[in-house]
């Protein structure tokens, strides 16, 4: 599951504590992905993409959600 960013109709503690239950329960890897720093940081992988080029930051994310299944999937 990828998250763009902070709760909108939640706090941010009951985000917390739902990508928790999703990642033990259900052996989901939640990752939470800002364009800008963020105060909060809800997710166990959280990854800022702060680059200018955005062929950069496609190629940079492409690699984060490769990484990301690989290590789903050697969960199973």
């Amino acid at each position: 599951m990828i998250s763009d960013g902070l709760p909108t109709e939640c706090s941010t503690a009951a985000l917390r504590s739902l990508v928790q239950r999703l990642s033990r329960s259900d052996g989901l890897v939640c990752a939470q992905v800002a364009v800008r720093p963020l105060e909060e940081k809800c997710f166990e992988h959280y990854i800022e993409l702060t680059e200018s080029d955005a062929t950069t930051a496609v190629r940079r994310f492409g690699g984060i959600v490769a990484g990301l299944v690989c290590k789903c999937m050697g969960s199973r």
